[in-house]
Parts: structure tokens; C-alpha cells; sequence
């Protein structure tokens, strides 16, 4: 992880733990400027950049209880999340 994806891991934990989120979170990693939260339930948290955060972890609060059994959780859109498993294969209208 480089300084800025360090620190940017640093500045959403911060965060998480401000809204009360924090004790959910086992691991942070960062991809191109995309944040993931490792759940301890061991579910991925997509979370896209750091835009929004903290409406981001609210939403993901909210849907936890519907998305039981998902690989993932992505609420880098927090208008339109998506869960899903990790062997889900993108489909398109051609």
C-alpha cells in the first residue's frame, strides 16, 4: 500500500469509526483510488473513493440484514448498491 492509499485507508477508518462502524471492519485495502472494507462477518465492502463515505457506511448498515450470504456489499454508488456473490458474472444487454 502506498502512503496516499495509506492514508486514505487511515482517513476511512476514521470515519467508520465516527458513524460507529468501526468494530464491523477486519481489514482496509485500496485499488486505484478504491476503497474496500474486509468485514469481520467476511463480507467485502465496496466503497468505492472517498467521496461520501459516511452516507456510503450508512447505507451498507442499512442493507446488511438483506444481503445475508453475499461475497459482497458495493456502495461506491450509494443511490444504486449492489450485492452479490463472488462468482456472479456481470451480464449485458448487447
Amino acid at each position: 500500500m502506498s502512503p496516499d492509499e495509506g492514508g486514505q485507508a487511515a482517513a476511512a477508518l476514521a470515519i467508520a469509526r465516527r458513524v460507529g462502524f468501526r468494530g464491523h471492519v477486519r481489514d482496509v485495502s485500496t485499488t486505484g483510488g478504491s476503497l474496500v472494507f474486509a468485514l469481520r462477518s467476511g463480507l467485502q465492502l465496496r466503497l468505492g473513493d472517498e467521496q461520501n463515505l459516511a452516507l456510503k457506511l450508512a447505507v451498507a448498515a442499512r442493507i446488511f440484514p438483506l444481503v445475508r450470504g453475499a461475497a459482497y456489499l458495493d456502495v461506491s454508488l450509494p443511490a444504486r448498491p449492489v450485492a452479490g456473490s463472488e462468482n456472479a458474472q456481470p451480464v449485458g444487454r448487447g
